[in-house]
């Protein structure tokens, strides 16, 4: 269900779950939830209906949908987007105070910086044991010791360098980024509200092309096969014409139908998430 402000509506989101390198794509826990709806009721419609390749009781659903995350925690500090605003791919939509891990990130720069200035001494002061080992003014044992310090040497600097590239990343994840061009449709938190690690923020759908989806009667499985062109008849009787991008696989023993999914172009945006209608088959 998509819930705000106490109304619902039935509408089938095809969620998008999207693992960070834009901040984070997550599926979280909220008071104010958003999760799948039922099927559209069956569409056996009348034997008419059945024969001019109409199915009754379609509903638009987005073309993709995520419910985004923060790989961080902390305080929210700002967002930048209300609910119905368009948001382009990788915009910052809210941040988590980063305060935190900037101070993570400047002890983990320092510390590397410093085993760095000790990798090179330490490098230095084997280069010399070695030329003096060449000119026997030293013991093979020096020159190995002087070695083991300059590996030991060598390893806490490598460590150090992962270090900081976790607090980079830490750091980089306080900007909340959109992981496509939408709307944004919940926002599941306020500014100066806590978030945990992985919670959901907020719910971002691409309405750019949209799904008509319907319960398909068996018997009119052939007039609406995957590639086939149709109509969206919509409550006002516009058509919209789009193409069968997805049939399911399962025919439902209840109802005889099968859930197919007719891709149709909404750059205009007159189609609206949750509108209900009807299919039409363009033999």
């Amino acid at each position: 269900m998509f819930s705000t402000s106490g109304r619902r509506f039935g509408w089938i989101p095809l969620t998008v779950i999207l693992v960070v390198v834009l901040g984070g794509t997550v599926i979280g826990e909220s008071e104010q939830t958003w999760t799948p709806a039922g099927k559209p009721p069956a569409a056996a419609g009348t034997e008419a209906q059945q024969e001019s390749g109409e199915v009754d009781s379609a509903v638009i659903n987005p073309y993709r949908s995520a419910n985004v995350g923060a790989l961080v925690g902390g305080e929210i500090k700002s967002f930048h987007f209300d609910e119905g605003d368009t948001i382009r791919d990788g915009q910052v939509v809210c941040e988590i105070d980063p305060q935190r891990y900037a101070l993570s990130f400047q002890r983990a720069e320092e510390r590397l910086k410093a085993l760095e200035v000790t990798l090179a001494r330490s490098e230095e002061e084997a280069r010399i044991k070695r030329d003096l080992f060449e000119t026997d003014l030293t013991t093979r044992q020096e020159v190995l010791r002087a070695e083991s310090e300059a590996d030991a040497a060598r390893h806490r600097a490598a460590e150090a360098r992962k270090e900081l590239e976790l607090a980079r990343f830490d750091l980089d994840r306080c900007n909340i980024k959109a992981p496509f061009s939408g709307h944004l449709a919940i926002r599941y938190k306020q500014p100066d509200e806590a978030a945990e690690r992985l919670e959901r923020l907020f719910t971002i759908v691409d309405g750019s092309k949209v799904y008509a989806v319907g319960n398909v009667p068996e018997t009119q499985l052939d007039l609406f096969s995957k590639g086939a062109r149709a109509y969206f008849v919509s409550s006002t009787g516009k058509n919209f014409e789009g193409i069968v991008d997805k049939v399911g696989k399962l025919i439902d023993s209840r109802s005889r139908t099968k859930r197919v999914y007719l891709l149709i172009d909404n750059a205009n945006s007159e189609l609206e998430i949750g509108m209900t209608g009807k299919l039409k088959s363009i033999r």
